[in-house]
């Protein structure tokens, strides 16, 4: 048989990257791609026949089959040998031929069963691979998704939860923010008014010894009766009511603050004990300090025992600050105490202040015991626990180095954020960790028991005794002020930084401090101070004529203050009739616009007794009641009333016009008690303001408007009338005063007037007789006004008839305005008080015949005008040019 070539071609693709059975199954086949190129080249040679070569093509015989076969094949041929039978070669051969086909076909079918059962088993494996890796790809996919969830509720917590501690940051910084500037405002405020009071106090403490002398010598005079004349007596009566009135304010005052009348009276009494003890403390004075601290949780019992030293801190503070500052700085130290709940107790009260007066003597014009108001209300809750020591020594030099607020609103965050822990924006939990690591916090980030105490009490020594040493331990420099600032940056928020930084680097500063305030005197200084401060002694001559004229005036006004009221309620009713009544304004001239003075005829008399009731006082002076005029003209307003709503007279009238004109301003209020040393220091500050605004606007804009500088300069006009209107009040004061100076000077002004008549009878040739006569004017309890009638007195009015009566019946028709005065309200009448002198001129011609009667009258009449305006201008230069 001739050779023939087996061409086999096995094309197997698998791809399976799950299983190792596969892998395995894959070099298997190409094991079996190599056999059968193996195969094919064996076959070229083999000589058993070609369809048992294709059936092993077929069957895919190996080459170790092959091999096999071929060895079997030669036994077979052996066996055979030289056996010439064809058939049975033949037969023999078909025999081993399907042997073998049969052997392999076995064999290929146990190998195709076990590649089947591979491969079903390498796709089980497969697919349960798969699905073990789906399962765990959607286990981890859930995980995944479970944790991204948690982390992003997590974030959003932490997110919230530092937007709302950012969010409650901002809000503790806007609160803080808005109470410093508040603070700052307030202590501005407070620090202009110091300022202003402390320059007048300057002013008034600092005169000089010229000055002292003068008031020594001044109010010696006064005791002692000796003076000017009318003008002391005016000053001394004015200084006594001035007195009283105080005296019985301090009781309304009393009354306001809901004290009973009995316990006001035993705090009246307790400060006149006191104020025998300390000479230079008036009562009044010392009777409202006692009230405000009575009002407060000390109570009475409180300040009965806090009261001597409370008066011997105001003897040192007036030493140190002036007489009225040192009230000033006294009652708001005692608002302190209260607001930081330190006056339950009289001792600790006593004891701070002692330490309060201490710091004034040291600390001088740096420190003022009211700031201590201040700080207790900037620090919260966290003054309550602040010991005598630091109040005392300690937060006055702080106070005089940052101011009152600082300090405070310092110890309020010290007590919230070291002591409470609270987190915020800039106490974060990476500075308190800080704390921890230096030393200063346990490990559960909580302060020892002994540390929390000493931060509430006394800030300074931890500062001194824990933070100083922590800070050097860790390696900072405790005198290097950076650094020490930079360290504390790290463990505190910016104002308790501030406050331990101040603390630690001015350590030595503040011990020295507070050694010279234990060495201070303090309150026993008050009984050496008027031995050695002239200017203390002087006050308590001062503070002890003061309490007498309270002494001698209190009766007189306990029975005058009904009288005024009843006044009020008078005019109050007049002043409802006149509005009521068109008819009665008109009768009264009164005019809608101002007051024009009230016309004296009997319908207008008549019908203003009936709207004030018959009141014949009142009705009496509206129309020319001598007395009642000063009364009425304290009145202002309110029926034109006022100095300038009357004429006595026609130079009289103006005169007083005059006054009134200067002494009302703008903000002017009758009876003002200011005195003119008063008004001058205030139109010297007021004018150097004027200079300052002047000095600082550029001269291309000097004639642009200026609200502030129109202000000023108002005032200064006002101050300029007031100083020129009187000594002291230019009020009805300065009317009874000029009334006064009038009665002085009637012998001059008596003498005047009859050289004036003696050259009208010259000039009339024929004799012209001109009665003078220098009368006095009425009293407050005289008759009221019947009838416009010389005899009763009262106003006159230009054209109106007026009965004279002198010589049968008789009327007077005067050419102007006037008044005539009342003979009989010479001397005190019924109702006393101090009598007013004026003038009164009724002229009777008695003219030769052949003269020109009219003529001579009216020139006669010119005359005595002209005079008498010269003469009364000259009973008033002394009250300055405006005035005359």
């Amino acid at each position: 048989m001739a050779p023939r070539t087996i061409l086999a071609q096995l094309v197997v693709a698998l791809k399976d990257d799950a299983s190792k059975g596969a892998k395995n199954l894959s070099s298997n086949l190409k094991d079996l791609e190599r056999n059968a190129v193996d195969f094919a080249k064996t076959m070229q040679g083999a000589k058993w026949g070609s369809a048992f070569t294709r059936d092993l093509g077929k069957l895919k015989a190996t080459s170790a089959e092959i091999d096999q076969i071929k060895k079997s094949w030669s036994q077979l041929q052996a066996e055979l040998g030289s056996t010439k039978n064809a058939k049975m070669r033949t037969d023999a051969a078909r025999a081993w031929a399907n042997d073998w086909r049969n052997q392999l076909a076995a064999v290929r079918i146990a190998q195709q069963q076990h590649v089947a059962e591979t491969l079903a088993d390498a796709k089980r494996r497969a697919a349960e691979e798969k699905k073990i890796a789906a399962t765990t790809a959607r286990d981890q996919l859930r995980t995944a998704v479970e944790t991204a969830r948690e982390k992003a509720k997590i974030a959003r917590e932490a997110s919230a939860a530092e937007r709302q501690a950012a969010q409650e940051s901002a809000r503790v910084a806007r609160e803080a923010a808005r109470d410093q500037a508040r603070a700052a405002r307030q202590a501005a405020r407070e620090a202009r008014a110091a300022a202003r009071e402390a320059s007048r106090a300057e002013r008034e403490h600092g005169r000089g010894a010229g000055a002292m002398g003068r008031a020594i010598f001044r109010n010696t005079g006064y005791a002692l009766g000796i003076g000017g004349g009318g003008y002391l007596t005016a000053r001394g009566a004015r200084a006594t009511a001035r007195a009283g009135g105080e005296s019985l304010r301090e009781d309304a005052r009393d009354y306001l603050a809901g004290l009973p009348p009995e316990q006001s009276e035993r705090l009246r009494r307790l400060a006149n004990e006191q104020s025998q003890q300390y000479k230079s403390l008036t009562a009044t004075s010392l009777h409202g300090l006692y009230r405000e601290s009575a009002t407060t949780a000390l109570g009475e019992e409180g300040t009965r025992d806090l009261a001597p030293a409370l008066a011997q801190a105001q003897v040192v503070m007036q030493s140190l600050k002036g007489r009225d500052e040192a009230l000033r700085q006294l009652t708001g130290f005692m608002r302190g105490l209260d607001t930081l709940g330190k006056n339950v107790d009289s001792r600790i009260a006593r004891a701070l202040l002692e330490g309060s007066v201490r710091a004034a003597g040291v600390q001088g014009v740096e420190y003022n015991p009211r700031d201590i108001f201040t700080l207790a209300k900037q620090a919260r809750s966290g003054g309550g626990a602040l010991s005598v020591e630091f109040l005392s020594e300690i937060a006055p030099s702080l106070m005089a180095d940052m101011g009152p607020s600082a300090p405070g609103t310092a110890i309020a965050t010290l007590n919230s954020s070291v002591i409470g822990g609270t987190l915020s924006a800039g106490n974060s939990r990476k500075k308190m960790a800080e704390q921890t690591r230096l030393g200063l916090r346990q490990k559960n980030g909580q302060l020892t028991a002994a540390d929390r105490d000493l931060i509430a009490q006394n800030p300074h020594l931890y500062a001194w005794n824990r933070l100083a040493p922590a800070l050097q331990a860790s390696g900072v420099d405790t005198k290097n002020e950076a650094a020490v600032s930079e360290a504390l940056n790290k463990l505190y928020t910016r104002t308790v930084a501030d406050l331990f930084g101040k603390l630690i680097t001015q350590q030595a500063q503040y011990q020295l401090t507070q050694d010279r305030m234990r060495k201070s005197p303090g309150l026993a200084a008050a009984d050496e101070l008027a031995k050695r401060d002239p200017f203390v002694a002087a006050e308590g001559v001062t503070a002890q004529l003061t309490n007498v004229a309270e002494a001698i005036s209190r009766p007189i006004l306990d029975t005058i203050n009904p009288a005024l009221t009843g006044l009020a309620g008078t005019l109050g009713s007049l002043a409802q009739a006149i509005r009521n009544d068109p008819q009665l304004a008109k009768m009264l001239g009164i005019g809608v616009a101002a007051g024009a003075g009230v016309v004296g005829t009997g319908a207008a008399v008549g019908a203003l007794n009936g709207a004030i009731g018959g009141t014949g006082m009142i009705g009496g002076a509206l129309v020319g009641a001598g007395r009642a005029l000063p009364l009425l003209a304290r009145g202002g307003g309110l029926l034109g009333l006022g100095y300038g709503g009357y004429q006595i007279g026609s130079a009289l009238g103006e005169g007083i016009n005059a006054i009134g004109s200067v002494a009302a301003g703008a903000n002017y209020t009758p009876g003002d008690a200011e005195s003119v040393f008063g008004l001058a220091d205030r139109l010297g500050a007021v004018e150097r303001e004027i200079s300052g605004i002047k000095d600082r606007t550029h001269p291309s804009r000097a004639g642009e408007p200026n609200a502030d500088l129109s202000r000023l300069e108002a005032e200064a006009q006002d101050l300029r009338n007031r100083i020129t209107a009187g000594t002291a009040g230019a009020g009805g004061d300065l009317t009874r005063q000029l009334a006064d100076e009038i009665s002085a000077g009637r012998a001059t002004v008596e003498a005047a007037m009859e050289q004036v008549m003696e050259a009208a009878r010259a000039r009339a040739r024929s004799g012209i007789t001109v009665p003078i006569n220098v009368v006095p004017a009425p009293s407050a309890g005289g008759d009221g006004g019947t009838a416009p009638a010389r005899a009763s007195g009262g106003s006159v009015s230009a054209g109106g008839l007026y009965r004279v009566n002198e010589y049968g019946e008789e009327f007077f028709q005067p050419m102007e305005d006037g008044r005539i005065i009342d003979p009989r309200r010479r001397a005190a009448g019924d109702g006393g008080g101090r009598a007013m002198a004026s003038i009164s001129i009724s002229p009777t011609f008695n003219i030769a015949s052949g003269a020109d009667a009219k003529q001579v009258a009216q020139e006669t009449m010119a005359e005595l005008e002209s005079t008498f305006r010269e003469t009364m201008r000259s009973a008033f230069a002394d009250y300055g040019v405006e005035v005359a």
